[in-house]
């Protein structure tokens, strides 16, 4: 027999949950987080500490390198797919194998060999980092990389799109300190920032100009046009 909302069993709470009512068991409460859940059920992450800015730089600095390499160490497919989004808008699209697979992957050791194997504007000699990530990354004691472009998609279009203009960044890499200028754009600044973009670029050079970034183009099959050109390309026809 369907019990009616209003009856209750002892020991139990009703707590209202979208069109229903969910029953929570006192044992239940007591599993999920003790009397400090039962008081705050309608509070948004109950029982769990704040995640803060400061308490995620100084899980950053705590972890020490591994903070800017652990990605690269446990979860490298994963920049590898998200790499692999964009080389098919720069106009890589060719099937996927085994062997484009592994191309892209050492691209990626490549990039961040590349930037000395940290975020692409990171600096040393502060007590906590500069680089962090987004405010839903904030429990992550390392950096959640993610691809940016040196030269912006909002003021470059069609250029944006290449291989030689990716780069890993951290999520205020991206958003807060380039927004959407260009690298170069960023020089203005001066001083520390002004001298990592310097050194990174020529590092970049020496890169793209070797005979391994070649070979990882090379695997990854023709290059047809970017989405961007194709796009011109069918408003002049």
């Amino acid at each position: 027999m369907r019990r009616s909302p209003k009856e209750r069993r002892p020991g139990c709470f009703l707590v209202p949950c979208g069109k229903g009512v969910r029953r929570w068991s006192v044992m239940a409460l007591f599993f999920i987080g003790g009397p400090a859940v039962s008081l705050n059920l309608g509070r948004e992450d109950s029982g769990m500490a704040k995640k803060t800015l400061l308490g995620h730089r100084t899980a950053l600095a705590e972890a020490g390198n591994n903070a800017y390499t652990h990605e690269l160490t446990h979860d490298i497919d994963r920049l590898r797919k998200t790499l692999t989004a964009h080389l098919k808008e720069a106009g890589y699209r060719s099937r996927s194998t085994e062997q484009t697979r592994k191309a892209i992957k050492r691209m990626v050791q490549l990039l961040f060999e590349a930037q000395e194997e940290r975020p692409i504007f990171h600096v040393e000699g502060t007590q906590l980092p500069l680089c962090w990530n987004l405010v839903k990354d904030w429990d992550k004691d390392y950096i959640k990389y993610e691809w940016g472009h040196l030269l912006s998609i909002n003021q470059n279009s069609e250029a944006a799109f290449d291989a030689e203009n990716l780069a890993l960044y951290s999520a205020r890499c991206n958003s807060q300190i380039q927004t959407s200028m260009d690298i170069q754009e960023l020089m203005i600044y001066g001083g520390i920032l002004a001298q990592r973009i310097t050194l990174v670029l020529t590092n970049r050079r020496k890169l793209f100009e070797s005979e391994r970034w070649k070979q990882c183009i090379a695997e990854l099959g023709p290059r047809e046009l970017s989405r961007t050109s194709r796009c011109r390309r069918g408003r002049q026809e």
